[in-house]
């Protein structure tokens, strides 16, 4: 019993967490097609002048074209930026639509100069949220995905090992 219990008592305290931070000016929700990302973003069809003054915006730019060379044609449903291998480099966090019927989720990190692509894991279908959270105040900085799919929500708590997020809790089946 308390192996099944606890995946949800850890998803019930997250998400009292995200509440708090929601009501402190943290949320971190956005509309489709737009960055979620505390380090600050564009949506990926905004043309941005060269000289603006956004500190990562090549980074992002140069992320977001590495994942297109590799799925040119899926549309992005959220970005996120945040360092998921605590190199000190921004990565990007991309949730797309795999079909009419799932949504995929992959990173672009940065790797002995260049960048490498994850492997596509689920991700939900709806009311998509991305947050970084240092929940075990231990590097690297732990990413949480929330979403649905009609009545069934999910919440994920991912941490990155070896190139891969790494589910600690389970929780995303139901809505992926």
């Amino acid at each position: 019993m308390m192996k099944t219990c606890l995946p949800f008592v850890v998803a019930c305290l997250l998400l009292l967490g995200a509440c708090s931070i929601a009501d402190a000016g943290g949320d971190t929700s956005v509309t489709p097609n737009a960055t979620s990302s505390q380090n600050g973003g564009s949506s990926p069809d905004e043309d941005i002048a060269p000289d603006a003054e956004e500190p990562n915006q090549k980074t992002e730019d140069e992320l977001l074209a590495f994942f297109r060379e590799v799925y040119p044609d899926k549309e992005i449903v959220l970005l996120s930026m945040g360092d998921c291998n605590d190199d000190g480099l921004l990565d990007l966090v991309i949730v797309y639509r795999e079909n009419k019927d799932k949504n995929h989720m992959v990173t672009v990190y940065s790797h002995e100069g260049g960048y490498l692509l994850t492997h596509p894991i689920p991700a939900p279908y709806e009311d998509v949220k991305l947050e970084w959270e240092d929940i075990d105040r231990i590097p690297p900085t732990e990413l949480i995905i929330s979403g649905k799919r009609g009545i069934h929500f999910g919440l994920g708590v991912f941490r990155f090992v070896d190139g891969e997020w790494i589910d600690l809790f389970g929780g995303m089946e139901e809505c992926c």
